[in-house]
């Protein structure tokens, strides 16, 4: 049947027409409820709001660390607990404001006792119950520029150069081709009732530490009074690799000569180059670190001799995940050396200054962390450290254990220098061989505020040590963190 132009025109208008009035009749009357599968023509992006939703948000809490720390060298139990109330304000969904203290409990079971048997402290006067105010900071976030100020926990890169709490501010801010950090804190000697932060000059350090998102086996360095600025510059993406240079600064404020006559300034500064990212396919990741330090410090003496400073340190890793059971084991195996240089003579591997007899100082000497095994604690400094890993998680077939995680780590140490001082000072003798050691961490986040860690550390002294000092050193430790 031929239809006419003008019925043609009819039917073509009344099924536009129907289509229109079925469309609006669908918005009008078609509500998808909570909960129900959405037809794909409804599919549309989720509309943004340009006011938050949440103008206020306050949250009070506690959160607890209590730990069981034993070590064969100490031959004794130690308790330790951080105990630490926060609250936390969040305004418009995007700057938070913290306030976080601290009261650290350290409580020794016996004596500190030397090689002869002698007391070195008594167990009354190596105990400490120590409060402070360890975060008071705003973060500010606006689209890609973020702002942090106050007393927080600053850091350059992984964390080497400068990882530790400190008063000052932090500006970071990301572009399409780079992003860029810089900094400005200082670190004061606040007193005795801050010691438990590690970043205040307390006379002394605490081993025993822990700090939330920080290894177990990393110590913070004492800085003493003390000023850092710097930065850093963080290329895009490329080919699965991103490229950063570093730059920090150090002022130290303390000048005055102490009641022999002798002077502890140590201004040094650091520029270094890094690489991240993956080689091939995510699975395999790599990571390279290196960092040069220069400055001037005072050599070993009451004359007061300023010396310059020339040292680097290195650190690499390579990680890879395994492609079988990666679903529920997720195991992966990793590839760590760090090294560090050393100078023949500087009378230890821990202090900053008036440890060097004569010339420049080759030792290197950071303010950050540095992660090395549980047994011998070591700081990156006239050391060769190479670490073989494996991790996974071992029942990740049971449902309730699926967040139980294994590692499993070898190290090997040697000195870079072997008539040079290393972190353990007890490793005396002039040869290379500090040792090996091996750590296994089982971590378990039982619930959201409820998580277990069990670290076990072995390290067996090399030649390095005495003969009779080439004791194996074994080390446990148990912790138990739960938020209130």
């Amino acid at each position: 049947m031929k239809l006419s132009r003008k019925s043609l025109q009819f039917l073509l208008g009344a099924s536009f027409t129907l289509g229109v009035f079925s469309m609006v009749y669908a918005q009008e009357t078609y509500s998808i409820e909570q909960g129900d599968l959405v037809p794909l023509s409804e599919l549309r992006p989720l509309a943004v709001s340009e006011t938050p939703l949440n103008k206020h948000g306050i949250n009070v809490g506690v959160s607890t660390s209590s730990s069981g720390y034993y070590d064969s060298s100490l031959k004794q139990m130690l308790f330790l607990g951080f105990y630490r109330p926060y609250a936390t304000y969040l305004m418009d969904e995007n700057h938070l404001f913290t306030l976080r203290g601290k009261w650290a409990l350290t409580e020794f079971t016996k004596d500190l006792k030397g090689t002869n048997n002698q007391v070195l402290k008594s167990r009354a006067d190596a105990s400490s119950s120590v409060g402070s105010l360890e975060v008071a900071s705003a973060a500010l976030h606006f689209n890609r520029l973020n702002i942090t100020a106050g007393r927080a926990f600053y850091k350059l890169g992984r964390g080497l150069l400068l990882g530790n709490f400190a008063d000052g501010a932090e500006v970071s801010q990301s572009f399409q081709w780079l992003e860029y950090k810089i900094l400005a804190v200082y670190s004061g000697e606040y007193g005795q009732s801050a010691c438990g932060l590690s970043v205040s000059g307390c006379g002394g350090r605490n081993p025993y530490d822990i700090v939330p998102g920080r290894a177990f086996d990393a110590q913070l360095v004492n800085a003493g009074k003390r000023a850092f600025a710097g930065g850093e510059i963080t290329s895009a993406p490329y080919f699965g690799s991103r490229v950063s240079a570093q730059f920090l600064y150090t002022k130290d404020f303390n000048t005055d000569a102490n009641k022999d006559g002798k002077k502890f300034t140590y201004d040094a500064f650091y520029a270094g180059l890094a690489a991240r990212g993956f080689i091939g396919a995510p699975s395999l990741r790599y990571m390279l670190e290196y960092a040069y330090q220069g400055g001037s410090t005072i050599n070993d003496g009451t004359a007061n001799q300023s010396a310059a400073i020339a040292a680097h340190a290195l650190q690499t890793e390579v990680a890879y995940n395994l492609p079988f059971y990666k679903d529920k084991f997720k195991p992966m195996v990793s590839l760590q050396y760090a090294f560090a240089s050393g100078d023949a003579d500087r009378s230890d591997g821990t202090n900053a200054a008036q440890v060097n007899a004569k010339g420049s100082d080759t030792g290197f000497y950071y303010f950050g962390m540095f992660s090395g095994g549980l047994a011998l604690k070591p700081r990156l400094q006239n050391i060769h450290v190479a670490r073989l890993g494996v991790a996974g998680r071992p029942l990740g077939n049971f449902y309730a254990f699926r967040n139980l995680m294994l590692s499993l780590k070898y190290a090997l140490y040697r000195k870079a220098i072997a008539e040079g001082k290393i972190s353990d000072s007890n490793a005396t003798e002039k040869n290379t061989d500090i040792g090996q050691g091996f750590d296994a961490t089982l971590i378990y986040d039982f619930r959201s505020d409820l998580k277990f860690y069990y670290g076990f550390g072995l390290f067996q002294r090399g030649d390095a040590y005495k003969v009779g000092e080439r004791d194996l050193i074994q080390v446990h430790l148990l912790s138990v963190t739960i938020n209130f």
